[in-house]
């Protein structure tokens, strides 16, 4: 059976970048030779209960002129079916569209997927302190393996901003994004806004900064209703903007640190070398959604005091010789229905997923990361344990894509509510590059319902394909 398994992976790999390659052939940007094409191609296949595959196949292509404009494209292809580790894809049988994490829009048949990844950011810089970006990708947010308010799992939407720096410390950034909610009926999509701007600042062994989103519906009960221009002024606070305008926007807070507190020169270690390098660093995110003080206080699990919160530290070491280990431990939570709005399309979410971590809200998340990598030789495990309400007829809070006029109560609510589900997540990967950027390795992937073990292969993999673990 697993000879049977490798011989349909080959297959399926060849074809993901015979896909890659024709839909890269269609680019505009084929006759540029500005700098060379990056390919990019991976598989794996694992033997378990049954059998998994996962393909990778796309290339990429960058474009500078001078130091003002910069440019990358991607575009490949995945194959793949659900897997041990990959999140429950929701697949509309009358509907071969989906949303897969960390890729887009994906075709499905018979539990197997295939879907076609685009990526392209581009940036021009008018002086020193000022900048505009456009694009189509993920746009993470934060210091950690994962996020509470901009995760790089989250489905990949079209974008514009702008960058202003007040000097060497503080930066300010606005971005409008414009996503889709699940299909309706008639197959339907419908679409929303999402705007949302941070003040960051830096300084040694300090990074912080602020966030706000707020989210609204391209169509409501007046008819269309679009671009508000009201929220693309800079530097307004959009909670009394969208009061001002007697809206029902959905509107988010959020605060992020990270602060170094080790780093080469203030290590203890004596037998650290001149060439040695280890630094340790601490972070965190905090996202609110809706709260009020008094009910905080009160304790007594009201629905609406939503928030997510991230605690981690993490660490390198590298070596004079280059051997590099790395590390990461991470806690994330997120209370029942936070993320969700009492209008469904107006949920911090685009497609079927949140944009802060995969699984929603109702969670709470312990994941590890350990990393030990040599010129040639990379041990890379994850791992992640976590705790949600399992998904019921009636709302429990798990599901931001569910209106929050329909949740099962008012008080009482709790993380895990409504019989909790537990969960534990492992990957091993143990790698050997053979030429340059060529890699062989044997992975285990294992979770609490099964395990699997198997090979795999990639050439110049490209993060553009975002894993899901």
């Amino acid at each position: 059976m697993f000879a049977k398994s490798i011989t349909i992976f080959v297959f399926l790999l060849a074809t993901t970048a015979a896909i890659a390659q024709s839909a890269w052939k269609t680019s505009v940007f084929l006759n540029d030779t500005s700098e060379k094409f990056t390919p990019s191609l991976s598989g794996t296949v694992l033997q378990g209960k049954n059998t998994y595959y996962t393909t990778n196949a796309g290339v990429q292509k960058n474009f500078r002129v001078k130091d003002f404009w910069t440019t990358r494209v991607f575009t490949g292809a995945s194959v793949f079916n659900q897997g041990i580790l990959r999140p429950q894809i929701t697949a509309n049988p009358t509907d071969k569209k989906t949303f897969a994490p960390g890729l887009g829009t994906a075709i499905h048949s018979n539990n197997n997927f295939i879907a076609a990844v685009l990526r392209a950011h581009s940036e021009l810089q008018l002086g020193k302190h000022f900048s505009f970006f456009a694009g189509y990708d993920t746009r993470s947010l934060g210091y950690g393996l994962q996020s509470v308010m901009r995760d790089p799992l989250s489905i990949a939407m079209p974008y514009f901003g702008y960058n202003y720096s007040f000097n060497d410390h503080i930066s300010y950034q606005f971005q409008l994004d414009y996503g889709n909610n699940l299909p309706l009926i008639g197959n339907a999509y419908t679409s929303k806004y999402f705007v949302t701007h941070t003040i960051q600042y830096n300084k040694k062994r300090w990074s912080a900064f602020l966030f706000e989103s707020v989210v609204w519906r391209h169509e409501n009960e007046n008819g269309k209703r679009g671009i508000d221009p009201y929220y693309l002024a800079p530097l307004i606070i959009y909670r009394p903007t969208e009061f001002a305008l007697g809206s029902s926007d959905n509107v988010l807070l959020g605060a992020g640190f990270a602060f170094k507190i080790i780093d080469k020169k203030s290590s203890s270690l004596n037998r650290f070398t001149d060439e040695d390098k280890f630094d340790l660093s601490f972070y965190g995110q905090l996202m609110l959604d809706e709260f009020l003080y008094d009910e905080v206080i009160a304790k007594n699990g009201w629905w609406a005091n939503k928030h997510a919160l991230q605690i981690g530290a993490k660490g390198n070491y590298t070596t004079a010789n280059k051997k590099i280990l790395s590390f990461a431990i991470e806690y994330n939570h997120a209370r029942p229905y936070t993320y969700t709005h009492s209008d469904s399309l107006q949920s911090y979410s685009n497609g079927s997923f949140a944009l802060s971590n995969i699984y929603g809200a109702n969670y709470r998340e312990i994941a590890i990361k350990f990393q030990l990598k040599t010129e040639r030789w990379a041990w890379h495990n994850r791992v992640s344990y976590y705790t949600s309400g399992l998904g019921t007829s009636f709302n429990n809070g798990s599901d931001v894509t569910r209106s929050s006029i329909t949740r099962a109560m008012n008080y009482g609510n709790s993380i895990g509510q409504n019989s909790a589900n537990y969960k534990f997540y492992a990957l091993s990967r143990f790698s050997y590059s053979l030429k340059g950027k060529y890699l062989v390795y044997l992975e285990y992937q294992g979770s609490n319902i099964e395990n699997a073990i198997g090979i795999g292969i990639s050439y110049s993999l490209n993060n553009s394909f975002h894993s899901l673990f």
